[in-house]
Order: C-alpha cells, then sequence, then structure tokens
C-alpha cells in the first residue's frame, strides 16, 4: 500500500513527463544546413564546434541571432 508520500512522487513524475512532451527546443528548427557555416548537417549544426560557437554568438549578441 502506498503512502502520501509516494503518491506525491508518483504524481511529480507524471507532471514532468508531459512538461518534457511539451517542452519546446530552444533554438531555430534543424533546416538540413548548419546554423553557424552553412554546410550540410542531420540537426541544426553539422559538429560540436559549430554548435558551441553559434551558442557563443547568441549569447555575445544577447541571445538575437
Amino acid at each position: 500500500m502506498s503512502d502520501i508520500a509516494d503518491d506525491a512522487n508518483e504524481q511529480m513524475e507524471l507532471l514532468h513527463k508531459v512538461e518534457l512532451s511539451i517542452r519546446r527546443p530552444e533554438g531555430p528548427e534543424a533546416t538540413g544546413v548548419c546554423l553557424h557555416c552553412g554546410e550540410e548537417a542531420m540537426g541544426r549544426w553539422c559538429n560540436a564546434e559549430c554548435r558551441d560557437s553559434w551558442e557563443y554568438e547568441r549569447r555575445r549578441h544577447g541571445g538575437t541571432l
């Protein structure tokens, strides 16, 4: 038999799953082209270096890229 703490944990886990399912990804959507260098990419960037550079530039410009 579960107690009130177990019930609360189950509800929190369910809420967390719901929040994750509706959360929108940060930044622009993937287009098949690297957002930093313009090369073909499976996601938003062609590699971690481009991702890090893009994020650095975004922070540097106040998130307006």
